[in-house]
């Protein structure tokens, strides 16, 4: 994570932009008298939105993370995808 103030971030705003989107990185854009400001990709917020959406709800998080533990252990299933289940 990089931290900016807001006048160097201001001067660099396409090159800050390009490696925040490269990088997968975030800016955290330090203002003074004012809070902070966290610049990330597109994609990026995509994917955190979807995050929070998938743990918003008790049920859905403890199958999620019921999954991830039984991942773990090595208890996992293959199945082969058929055509019709695209």
């Amino acid at each position: 994570m990089t931290v900016l103030n807001y006048s160097e971030f201001r001067s660099n705003l396409k090159s800050v932009c390009d490696q925040v989107v490269n990088d997968c990185d975030t800016t955290v854009i330090h203002r003074r008298d004012a809070e902070n400001v966290i610049l990330m990709s597109e994609s990026e917020f995509n994917s955190w939105k979807e995050t929070v959406y998938l743990m918003s709800t008790p049920a859905n998080a403890k199958w999620l993370m019921d999954s991830i533990a039984q991942a773990e252990r090595g208890k996992l299933l293959q199945k082969d995808l058929l055509e019709d289940e695209f």
